[in-house]
């Protein structure tokens, strides 16, 4: 049975004026788990247990895909992406390879938090939520700019319509909204994690 390290690297410091820092954990079992994750503070000890109680949903999906024998190898890593003195923003990025692949499924989650409550950010006081129809058409007819995890442009195909549309937001450093696409919803699988940014900026 494989056992799993549990280890807290290097703080990241974040401004203590905002009251939240990141630092990364890991867990890695010396073999081909290699999970790098960030473990997020405040000042308010039922802020940081809510904020990376889910967090931790991912990371437990991740190890559970891995003890199933279904990948060879199981990773994550993760960017800070924006901060100010009430929200945080930070994008998962999880790599599953199989035995029989070509390359790795990639995905990635971006997660906006309220600092005050550890919530999920509830953002809809300072920007107008994109409704998933606004964002297929604004694709449609080149409002809106599909990139992939180099910044480079990729061409929507109309014919691929999401079954089902989540909440997976990031903010950008300046602000602005952006949301990601899982690999084969909005082009082929092999394109991978997608994302598009939106012209709404964090007031």
């Amino acid at each position: 049975m494989k056992k799993i390290l549990l280890g807290t690297l290097m703080a990241l410091s974040l401004s203590l004026s905002a009251s939240a820092s990141v630092t990364t954990a890991t867990q890695d079992d010396g073999f081909n788990l290699h999970l790098s994750y960030p473990a997020i503070h405040t000042d308010k000890a039922s802020t940081t247990v809510t904020i990376n109680k889910f967090i931790r949903l991912y990371t437990d999906e991740a190890i559970k895909a891995y003890k199933s024998n279904r990948y060879d190898e199981v990773s994550m890593h993760y960017e800070t992406t924006f901060e100010n003195d009430r929200y945080v923003s930070v994008i998962l990025h999880v790599l599953y390879q199989g035995k029989y692949l070509a390359h790795p499924e990639s995905y990635a989650y971006g997660l906006i938090f309220d600092k005050r409550t550890g919530d999920r950010a509830d953002l809809s006081s300072e920007v107008i939520w994109p409704s998933p129809a606004s964002i297929l058409k604004g694709l449609s007819n080149k409002e809106y700019v599909l990139l992939n995890e180099q910044d480079q442009s990729v061409d929507y195909d109309s014919s691929f319509k999401p079954l089902r549309m989540v909440n997976n937001f990031y903010l950008t450093k300046d602000g602005h909204l952006a949301m990601l696409y899982q690999p084969g919803d909005v082009a082929p699988f092999s394109y991978g994690s997608l994302h598009v940014l939106l012209p709404i900026l964090l007031k």
